[in-house]
């Protein structure tokens, strides 16, 4: 696992408390079938992305391999549809939220 602080952590964490399996399997049974949901999980994202560090969102824009500009809403964006298609696992919201990425996180967010 590749360490990754808080940005990946933070937009994770859209709701801003840990969940347990059961609240993450149902948020994302939410977000699948919601897509008003989705846009506002994007959006509270996306602003908080915009609130982190400029060298936390140029680390994160470099993995992702898009602009500073663009990092925060993309990598919502990506990570909201990873969550609700399924792709994005419980373990790997877990390894995010102690600050590690798991080899699915890095292709979620960078879009493959």
């Amino acid at each position: 696992m590749q360490k990754f602080p808080a940005v990946l952590s933070v937009a994770l964490l859209l709701a801003g408390c840990a969940m347990s399996s059961t609240q993450f399997d149902a948020t994302r049974e939410a977000l699948r079938g919601s897509p008003p949901l989705r846009q506002q999980a994007i959006a509270d994202c996306t602003a908080n992305q915009a609130r982190r560090s400029l060298q936390a969102r140029q680390d994160a824009a470099r993995v992702m391999n898009v602009s500073v500009r663009a990092m925060p809403r993309t990598i919502c964006t990506r990570l909201v549809a990873g969550w609700s298609s399924g792709r994005l696992s419980y373990d790997d919201y877990r390894s995010a939220m102690v600050g590690s990425m798991t080899p699915n996180t890095v292709r979620i967010i960078q879009g493959r």
